[in-house]
């Protein structure tokens, strides 16, 4: 604490002190600030500390509201002042990790760039979902890479945890990082969202929302005008936000994802034949290449024995982990987010043969009516285990096929998997080809 905080926190605050003369003059906070002309909210903060530097002429206007006498006037009026030559501490910067090794989305990028300088009348807000391990965070961070350093806020919202951070937490810890002086943030999320919406109205920031569950815990951040821009990542859609524009993150093309492997550093030598199979069996997911890449640089591993461990179905979820990075742990935190029918029908539709089925399989998987069974479909896209073609087929991509076959083996018995099967093979005899793309 520097010499000027310290004599300031020895001295009664302005808060303490506006408490104390309101008591004397027997007003409440409510007739204090209509005879003051300032609305109940403002002062509550002054009160609180949430405001710690009043202006000078709202000092001026307290003391007529409080009828207060030269000396008291003077008393509010230094105590401000101490307050504000307190030199103001700069923002700390929240960000992520960079991860090295950023390859290809340079069409996404172009696109957050293009909409993040949109002039409109709401702030800009760009919703980037997309499945797990598809790089959400990472094209997040490199976008906001356009800002300064010290203009960039980063805040994990932890979605997929057993207790998700509430709105009100993700607001009082971007608050204390555009203003740290503010010593309380209001429990209250209306008010915690208005002071917020307050302190960064003309400031020119991004601001991540990372690994967001639902539309509420994110809307109360949502700058309602102004040019902060706010990037928002997420497994699911989050359709509920209104005025933002929304980016599905597929898997990298084949050639991105090569040129992922071969930037990585120390890795063991491949041709180009290896590198492209390498992408096919990650099927071009950041997080399956990113790990692979890793088994890569480990002493004593070559790429023809990776490539054939990863060529083993059985084994290629397993073979896919380093650390704590994991793909199949990824795939488990979405898993776990689906009630009993979709996890159902997630598990049952690895027995599906070809490359996309419709709601007529997934009925004929689940045994429920149709437009039940799109409403689990639905579920399913919602947080991106699925996706919808162009023609309205669903599809997902093999190594979230293999997790699912692997949950199934786990979940349900021989007799329900033949019975399933069975249904199955009913349901395709009038379909041939079932998957034709």
């Amino acid at each position: 604490m520097s010499r000027a905080e310290d004599q300031v926190a020895q001295e009664e605050t302005f808060g303490a002190l506006l408490r104390r003369l309101r008591a004397g003059a027997g007003l409440t906070l409510e007739q204090l600030a209509e005879a003051a002309g300032l609305s109940d909210r403002a002062l509550s903060n002054l009160e609180r500390g949430v405001n710690v530097r009043p202006r000078a002429r709202t000092v001026r206007a307290i003391a007529d509201g409080l009828g207060a006498g030269p000396a008291d006037l003077e008393d509010l009026l230094a105590t401000a002042r101490r307050a504000r030559s307190v030199q103001r501490p700069e923002p700390a910067p929240l960000a992520p990790r960079r991860i090295a090794g950023f390859t290809g989305r340079a069409e996404e990028l172009a696109l957050i760039a293009a909409w993040t300088t949109h002039t409109g009348p709401a702030a800009p807000v760009v919703a980037i979902s997309g499945d797990a391990g598809v790089g959400k965070t990472t094209l997040a961070a490199r976008a906001a890479e356009a800002w300064p350093p010290g203009d960039r806020l980063h805040a994990d919202l932890r979605g997929l945890d057993a207790r998700p951070a509430t709105a009100v937490q993700v607001l009082g810890r971007l608050i204390r990082a555009v203003s740290p002086d503010v010593r309380a943030v209001p429990r209250d999320v209306d008010e915690a969202s208005a002071l917020w919406q307050t302190l960064i109205r003309d400031r020119r920031l991004v601001v991540v929302l990372d690994n967001a569950i639902s539309e509420s815990q994110v809307r109360p951040v949502l700058p309602a005008s102004g040019p902060a821009v706010t990037l928002v990542t997420s497994r699911r859609s989050l359709s509920g936000l209104d005025d933002v524009f929304r980016l599905r993150l597929d898997p990298l093309p084949e050639d991105d994802a090569v040129r992922m492997l071969a930037a990585v550093p120390g890795r063991a030598p491949a041709s180009p034949n290896q590198l492209l199979r390498l992408a096919e069996l990650c099927v071009g997911i950041p997080l399956a290449l990113r790990i692979a890449g890793q088994l890569l640089s480990r002493p004593g591993t070559t790429t023809a024995g990776l490539i054939t461990r990863l060529a083993a179905e059985e084994r290629r979820l397993d073979t896919l982990a380093v650390g704590d990075l994991q793909v199949r742990a990824a795939f488990d935190l979405s898993y776990r987010q689906l009630p009993e029918p979709a996890r159902r029908l997630l598990r049952r539709l690895s027995l599906v043969p070809g490359s996309s089925f419709g709601p007529e399989l997934a009925a004929a998987l689940t045994g429920e009516p149709p437009a039940v069974a799109e409403d689990i479909l639905d579920d399913l896209v919602d947080l991106s285990l699925l996706q919808q073609r162009p023609d309205g087929r669903l599809e997902f991509h093999e190594l979230l096929r293999l997790y699912a076959a692997g949950e199934l083996d786990r979940a349900e018995s021989a007799a329900e998997r033949a019975a399933t099967l069975r249904r199955l093979h009913d349901r395709l005899r009038p379909e041939v080809p079932i998957g034709a793309p």
